[in-house]
């Protein structure tokens, strides 16, 4: 009985030392975190800061509807889709950015801070 008990010991041991060796999965950063058939709108330069993802668009940023928090705050954008979509600075679509298929802008220049509606066509 007692080289049994021993043996359970070393078995649960060797599982024990095995479970500690895993390591966890690192969260994706930086514009890795834009999955594949999204668009996606992040707070700061070349995909840092806050994401937002979007399916349809979103035709008013500051009504809450949809991601909060990125109406006015949009700093660089990646349209990982096969639509056209695009951005623009007022409701109503005026002063707009259309941009392709797999398009990535990392700073958006006069845009930045300053887009209010993302539209998918």
């Amino acid at each position: 009985m007692r080289v049994f008990k021993a043996g359970l010991m070393t078995v649960a041991a060797a599982f024990a030392g095995i479970a500690g060796v895993a390591t966890p999965a690192q969260a994706a950063t930086g514009w890795d975190r834009c999955e594949v058939g999204y668009f996606c709108a992040f707070t700061g330069p070349n995909g840092t800061g806050v994401i937002a993802q979007y399916k349809v668009g979103d035709p008013d940023l500051s009504d809450g509807i949809g991601p909060t928090g990125m109406d006015d705050n949009i700093e660089s954008i990646w349209n990982r889709t096969g639509s056209m979509w695009a951005v623009h600075r007022q409701i109503g679509g005026q002063q707009g950015w259309a941009m392709g298929a797999g398009a990535k802008l990392g700073y958006l220049g006069d845009f930045a801070n300053r887009i209010s509606v993302i539209t998918r066509y």
